[in-house]
């Protein structure tokens, strides 16, 4: 065994070695080629610049990247601007949606109302006219028949179309009555009360033939009215037997725009007063004499004045408006539904529908002047209460535009200042309102002094006026049915005026009788007392009126009145008045 194992190692041994010899010799040729290879590769002169200027151009790249990105950004701030100003504008755009959504709503609403009421009302006639048929047919039905079964009645129903597209029914005999009053129930359209029938319209055109409604959707409003307006003097005042100037009458075109609407202009309104009237008489001038006025609706033969034309902008969320024009000044703006800004009432401000004597109307101790040109600033912080200040050319004529006497000669302004709160008092029936003001006033021009007939400037005076609901007949609160109070007072220099006190109360009372929730039932008295120094052979005037103003229809209301005129004219030698009087109110 130890002569085979060295042979073995031997030969192993030999081939080891060999092995290595080839590695060596196969290193050292790799290590030839790699010396050679360095030898003929040296550095040129561009490389070397290429390595230098390396770091060069990747900062170069760099600020170029940079400069780019602050592009993108600024970019992507403009664009985000954008999106906020476009975020804003949508969210204005929503918020008139739903505005517009909620009053076509509540549009439809009533529409949906009207047509039931219509379509209830259709059903119940016909079915009143199906039972009188039905009753006649019994009546003329044999009690039994000829095989002495009992007779049955029977109505056949021959459905029509009628021209309002409702189907009307004749009836004839054979069929059941539940079979006509399925057949009444097929109505293909309910026709709208206000086009079929007149005295449940709105107004008497139906809003020109629906124009106005048009017109009030892209924001502006039409109103045309009448008043005639007919009294007789039955006893004492001047004359009982003249019949001229018994009858006057005017009428009272308003139009209204929603700038809003049609410009864009948010917070603004404008309106346009026309009016005009007849008979250049009145009863009072004729036949009484009195120093208030039985009629406050008497302007004499005018075909048309423009009496206000004039811009109001609301501000800071309709806490401010400021009026701009020429403008009626009194009862001009309203504070939680009452008129106030200035000598405003819920129950006697409206001669067109309320009291007609004029002391009922407003206070005769205020000089206001007649429509002219003015500013009014109305300021409501608080719901229930609000201060607004006034400034009115003096000499201001209805007939005229004003511009040669507001800014011409004498520039006269009357100035009216007035506060007041509107609370509402707790009822049975839900809150009722009311409101209580206190003002004064400030006239600068020249007036004949009493006492020696010298000119004085510089007149003042001051008044109170209040109004509130005492009585609520039902929770609905747009319903006005209940009993109201009302008082006036006022105070003027009696070195100048005719009339340095005064004050009036009444009360009104609207659904009085069961049925007639719109009809209203005014009585007031009022007392205005004259100045010593005036000259009158009387001390006093004062008046008692007692109206009913009848709602015949929505568009047209009948008042009969009474006024009792104690020592008309402040002269004793006309006796106390009595005067007879009715009015309608029209509106087109």
């Amino acid at each position: 065994m130890r002569t085979m194992k060295r042979p073995l190692c031997i030969v192993a041994a030999v081939f080891c070695l060999a092995g290595l010899c080839q590695a060596e010799d196969s290193l050292d040729a790799k290590i030839a080629r790699l010396k050679a290879a360095s030898r003929t590769r040296q550095p040129t002169q561009q490389g070397i610049k290429t390595t230098v200027n390396a770091p060069v151009t990747l900062a170069e790249q760099l600020r170029g990247k940079v400069k780019t990105l602050a592009e993108r950004l600024d970019e992507l701030e403009s664009r985000q601007k954008g999106m906020q100003e476009f975020s804003t504008g949508l969210d204005a755009r929503l918020a008139e949606l739903e505005r517009n959504f909620e009053v076509s709503k509540a549009q439809s609403q009533e529409q949906a109302r009207k047509s039931h009421e219509a379509l209830y009302a259709k059903l119940t006639d016909l079915e009143s006219k199906i039972q009188g048929l039905e009753a006649r047919s019994q009546a003329a039905a044999p009690s039994a028949s000829s095989d002495g079964s009992a007779g049955q009645p029977a109505l056949t129903a021959q459905v029509t179309e009628s021209p309002n597209k409702v189907k009307g029914v004749e009836a004839h005999a054979s069929a059941s009555p539940e079979l006509v009053a399925a057949n009444l129930l097929n109505v293909t359209a309910v026709p709208d009360p206000d086009d079929t029938d007149l005295w449940n319209r709105e107004t008497l055109t139906n809003g020109f033939g629906g124009l106005a409604d048009e017109l009030a959707d892209s924001g502006i409003e039409v109103g045309l009215s009448m008043t005639n307006i007919y009294q007789a003097n039955i006893r004492g005042g001047l004359d009982t037997h003249g019949r001229k100037g018994r009858h006057t009458g005017s009428y009272d075109l308003e139009i209204g725009a929603d700038l809003e609407k049609l410009w864009g202009i948010e917070g603004g309104s404008l309106l346009a007063h026309a009016e005009g009237s007849w008979s250049r008489s009145d009863t009072d001038t004729e036949s009484v004499g009195s120093v208030f006025g039985i009629n406050a609706d008497a302007g004499g033969r005018r075909a048309m004045d423009l009496t206000e034309l004039w811009y109001e902008q609301a501000m800071f969320d309709e806490t401010l408006r400021l009026r701009l024009g020429k403008m009626d000044i009194t009862g001009g703006f309203e504070c939680r539904g009452c008129p106030v800004s200035f000598d405003g009432s819920a129950y006697a401000n409206d001669e067109t529908a309320q009291f007609l004597n004029g002391a009922l109307v407003n206070n005769p101790t205020i000089p206001f002047p007649e429509m002219g040109l003015g500013a009014v600033l109305y300021w409501n912080p608080v719901e229930w209460w609000y201060a607004s200040i006034g400034a009115i050319d003096a000499q201001g004529d209805p007939r005229e535009a004003g511009f040669h006497t507001a800014f011409h000669g004498q520039d006269y302004f009357f100035y009216a200042a007035e506060t007041g709160m509107a609370p509402h008092l707790d009822g049975g029936n839900g809150p009722m309102m009311g409101a209580y003001r206190i003002g004064m006033w400030y006239d600068p021009q020249e007036k004949e002094r009493f006492s020696d007939g010298r000119m004085r400037r510089d007149d003042a005076g001051f008044y109170m006026s209040c109004d509130q609901m005492l009585h609520k007949e039902n929770d609905d609160p747009e319903d006005s049915q209940g009993l109201g109070v009302f008082t006036r007072t006022g105070w003027a220099s009696e070195k100048v005026n005719d009339l340095s006190d005064f004050w009036s109360f009444g009360v009104q009372y609207q659904g009085l009788l069961e049925g007639r929730d719109d009809d209203v039932l005014g009585l007031g008295f009022a007392k205005g007392v004259f100045s010593n120094q005036a000259g009158y052979s009387d001390e006093h005037e004062s008046v008692v009126e007692l109206y009913y103003s009848a709602q015949i229809s929505p568009w047209m209301a009948i008042s009969p009145s009474l006024q009792y005129v104690t020592n008309p004219g402040g002269d004793t030698a006309n006796s106390d008045a009595v005067v007879v009087g009715v009015r309608s109110q029209m509106a087109f």
